[in-house]
């Protein structure tokens, strides 16, 4: 059980370090890179910007993903409960009544925000250029 916790931890701290990497490169390095390049060439620039979204995408799923499956470990662990089934009764109580539920609600919000304001951003691309 210690194993398993140990990976998906690792595997939603892998996926929001990512996830990071992915927001800000295109602030940090790419707008910078694209206005020292040649002007006027948005069309090279398109591929890319599609690469890093797709990366976004997955990467919010795969953080909103081991997320679940983490706190689903972690109701077992303080429940005392087997994996199969899952302990849906006390689950409410576990998200509100503890400081683990507590933040990992928070961080799903705000991965569900993120990944809101990615596809509204895409959504508002696609009726400029079309």
């Amino acid at each position: 059980m210690i194993g398993i916790t140990i990976l998906l931890r690792v595997l939603h701290l892998g996926a929001a370090i990512l996830l990071v990497g992915r927001c800000t490169f295109p602030l940090l390095v790419a707008r910078a890179a694209s206005r020292l390049g040649v002007q006027g060439h948005k069309s090279a620039v398109r591929p890319f910007d599609h690469l890093l979204y797709r990366w976004r995408v997955w990467s919010v799923l795969g953080f909103v993903g081991a997320g679940v499956l983490g706190l689903w470990g972690q109701v077992a662990v303080v429940t005392n409960s087997p994996l199969w089934p899952p302990p849906l009764v006390t689950l409410g109580h576990f998200l509100t009544d503890t400081q683990y539920g507590r933040v990992w609600l928070l961080r799903l919000l705000l991965a569900v925000l993120l990944g809101t304001v990615l596809v509204l951003h895409r959504w508002s691309q696609h009726g400029r250029q079309g």
